[in-house]
């Protein structure tokens, strides 16, 4: 996998994303087409936000089905303002945003550890009779420890062509 990786990146001078390695390995069309898909994958992206978004605003405030186009423009409007005002507010509102759904997780999720049932839900596989039975190989320390390296595989895979045009 490295050596094709290596071979890619003495092709791919510049940063052109997913589309910009899809036209060089693949030819200009189809490195159109993933353009394409790309522009829709975040348009849809954006759209799918917006509805998940007006269907939980629209469960906490009991408004019913035929109100979710006026959430739709809400949260639209809400967004371009945002956005209008500029960067230092943009990040502003994500790290209240960020702050407030971690909170709202860590509150879940320490709620709900009176009653998980490991026994029942996540027994421990038996491997042998000599060894003690644990989740994970080295237990849960090591595997939290190593759980970043696996992440950085991708986002090193996402910035190769980055990295190509510094050699």
């Amino acid at each position: 996998l490295l050596l094709c990786m290596a071979e890619l990146a003495s092709a791919l001078p510049f940063a052109g994303g997913a589309y910009g390695v899809a036209r060089v390995t693949l030819g200009s069309f189809v490195g159109f087409l993933v353009a394409c898909f790309d522009a829709y994958q975040s348009m849809f992206y954006a759209f799918f936000v917006v509805y998940v978004v007006s269907l939980v605003l629209e469960l906490v405030i009991d408004t019913g089905h035929r109100y979710l186009p006026v959430w739709w423009v809400i949260i639209y409007s809400s967004y371009i303002v945002i956005h209008a005002w500029g960067g230092k507010t943009c990040w502003v509102v994500l790290k209240v945003l960020t702050a407030g759904s971690m909170g709202l997780l860590l509150i879940y999720i320490f709620g709900c550890i009176k009653f998980a049932d490991f026994d029942k839900y996540a027994p421990m596989p038996a491997l042998d009779n000599d060894i003690e039975s644990v989740w994970f190989v080295g237990g849960a320390k090591l595997f939290f420890r190593a759980l970043p390296f696996p992440c950085f595989f991708f986002v090193g895979n996402e910035s190769l062509n980055l990295a190509a045009h510094d050699t």
